[in-house]
């Protein structure tokens, strides 16, 4: 499916490249771990 879909857009758009095709459980725990650090300064911190 990731194949098929980067070579749809690449055939629309002319190019595709440095896309990311994650699972939807890697993409929901990213999105866990970014809401939960938006609030708390501390964790900014230690993340850069």
């Amino acid at each position: 499916m990731r194949r098929w879909l980067t070579l749809a857009i690449a055939r629309h758009d002319g190019i595709c490249a440095n896309l990311r095709f994650d699972y939807l459980a890697q993409w929901l725990w990213r999105q866990v771990a970014r809401a939960g650090t938006a609030h708390c300064p501390e964790a900014r911190s230690r993340r850069r």
